[in-house]
């Protein structure tokens, strides 16, 4: 499925405290229908967008900068997997995959980043996986593949854009109880594995990733760029 949810909000992370505040709101956002909503005070605008559409992405982008002005944080959050491996795999499935993954987040950040250039700064958080950096994860090969892309177009990015205060950096989730997860018929239970996870309880939830990347997006990461967040519960430890 390629139709996702964009949820845009204005909002000013400046403090912990501040940032905590606004995650809330934040989720709220998340948590509405499509349209314009006012929740907690703040208003959400969600339209579709086809992540690997480049006139989709225009759409949403111009539509935002004429709602608030500005954009100050992109996360690159969609994704699929189609549990095929290598010889499995077939090439409208591997497409697929890149398609949204990849595709999706290199369509995002080309079609974000002239707006934070204008504002001169901004912060982008990718979504990637510990599939991106170690292997044996999962069954999927173009899964694994497309987070490694996104793993290195982070790095480049980083590097790339740094000079105009924007500041790229990437998240790798490890076994998170997600609709993708449950998508796939895989269980909070099932994702649990206490030889693999030694961190109790051994399965993360959806709101693990979202500290992460509310720590990235805010201003309390002013002076990271380029960096590889974690969050697997020290699987990759072993």
């Amino acid at each position: 499925m390629r139709s996702v949810d964009w949820a845009c909000c204005p909002i000013d992370l400046r403090s912990r405290r501040c940032a905590r505040s606004r995650h809330r709101h934040l989720g709220n956002c998340a948590e509405a229908g499509s349209g314009r909503r006012h929740r907690g005070g703040r208003r959400c605008h969600r339209p579709p967008l086809d992540v690997s559409s480049a006139g989709d992405w225009q759409r949403v982008v111009d539509d935002v900068l004429d709602e608030w002005g500005t954009i100050d944080i992109l996360v690159n959050n969609a994704g699929i997997e189609i549990p095929n491996g290598i010889l499995d795999a077939e090439l409208d499935d591997w497409n697929k995959v890149m398609s949204i993954n990849v595709m999706g987040t290199w369509l995002g950040m080309k079609s974000v980043i002239p707006a934070m250039q204008g504002s001169g700064h901004g912060s982008i958080v990718n979504v990637s996986s510990i599939a991106g950096i170690v292997g044996g994860v999962g069954e999927g090969a173009a899964y694994s593949a497309s987070k490694g892309a996104i793993r290195s177009l982070t790095k480049h990015a980083a590097q790339w854009f740094a000079k105009d205060s924007i500041r790229v950096s990437s998240i790798h989730p490890g076994p998170i109880d997600t609709g993708l997860t449950r998508g796939l018929g895989i269980t909070k239970e099932a994702l649990a594995n206490t030889d693999a996870v030694p961190l109790p309880p051994h399965v993360g939830d959806a709101s693990d990733i979202a500290y992460g990347m509310l720590y990235l997006a805010s201003d309390e990461s002013k002076f990271v760029t380029g960096e590889e967040l974690v969050l697997d519960g020290g699987l990759t430890t072993r």
